[in-house]
């Protein structure tokens, strides 16, 4: 029986991650109920690539949705192919559509959950609270939000990451105090003489 691994339910959806849900959605409409089983492990670690969703089949592991939908053709010879009676524009149009989708809806996503600092501690953390056990409820979300990070960089929407702003004026707030604690040379110099002269008047 084929097995896929997803991140566990957020938001009263089965799936916190959207290759996930997509992932789920799709097997739920092209393989039969009796061939697949459902496993909300929240563990990247189990596929080879370290990501999810991951279809194991017996001893082979494939990660990330596309492939996986490749997979399922082929050990079916197309009949787990949701796209095989489409027309050749057809399935032009899904291959573009699905492009749009994830060069333009993942970064939305990505900014929503993620970057978004108000989002992802009243929202997005907790959400992975639920799903993930000790100590990878302290190593995983992080990790995640930092590749969220990345992925959105060109889009100069830094400022709805609160923690760096708050954290780049705390650094520059202590470069500054660090600054103002040095004192000239000629102000030591000048103290010296005062404190010398002061000595002889006594």
């Amino acid at each position: 029986m084929l097995q896929l691994h997803v991140w566990g339910p957020a938001f009263d959806l089965p799936s916190i991650d959207p290759q996930c849900l997509a992932a789920i959605a799709y097997l739920s409409k092209a393989v039969p109920q009796t061939q697949w089983q459902l496993i909300a492990s929240s563990d990247p670690t189990l596929s080879p690539t370290r990501e999810l969703p991951a279809l194991q089949d017996d001893s082979k592991w494939i990660a990330g949705f596309q492939n996986i939908v490749a997979h399922l053709s082929q050990i079916s010879s197309g009949k787990w192919n949701l796209d095989r009676k489409c027309s050749s524009q057809g399935r032009a149009d899904i291959s573009a559509y699905t492009s749009f989708l994830e060069t333009h809806a993942q970064p939305l996503i990505d900014l929503t959950l993620y970057v978004s600092s108000e989002n992802y501690h009243a929202s997005t953390r907790p959400a992975y609270g639920h799903i993930l056990h000790w100590p990878s409820t302290w190593l995983l979300p992080p990790q995640r939000r930092a590749a969220a990070k990345a992925r959105t960089d060109h889009l100069n929407f830094s400022s709805l990451d609160l923690d760096t702003v708050d954290q780049d004026e705390h650094e520059t707030k202590k470069s500054q105090f660090a600054a103002g604690t040095e004192i000239p040379k000629r102000l030591i110099r000048s103290t010296a003489r005062t404190t010398a002269s002061l000595a002889k008047k006594k």
